[in-house]
């Protein structure tokens, strides 16, 4: 029976597999659903290392990373898909609306009602 080799794992941390940025599926978005396309224009993203998702606030900008994008399609997520999600959250006010509301709750509650 042949031995069997013992590597130790990699470690490494991976370059980033996009070498995009979020203007770009913004851009994209704008041509896959031009019935948003001025929504889209009027959000604002902010470069913000190391954030590890896509998020909204209701000055609507849009906070991102390179290592959050790949982190995103690293799950599957389709980049059209998390550009729509994100604009939902600002057109239906949710981050105006939330008052003294518990952050993560209510964000988890308009994740639900997005998706649904």
């Amino acid at each position: 029976m042949p031995e069997e080799t013992v590597t130790q794992a990699d470690t490494t941390v991976p370059e980033p597999r996009t070498g995009l940025d979020v203007k770009t599926w913004l851009l994209a978005a704008s041509r896959e659903l031009p019935y948003f396309s001025r929504a889209i224009a009027a959000i604002t993203p902010v470069l913000k290392p190391g954030f590890m998702t896509l998020a909204v606030d209701d000055r609507w900008r849009m906070y991102w990373s390179p290592e959050g994008l790949d982190a995103l399609l690293a799950t599957g997520s389709a980049p059209v898909s998390l550009i729509q999600h994100e604009l939902e959250h600002l057109l239906r006010q949710h981050g105006a609306r939330r008052g003294a509301r518990q952050h993560k709750a209510w964000n988890a509650c308009c994740d639900a009602e997005i998706n649904d």
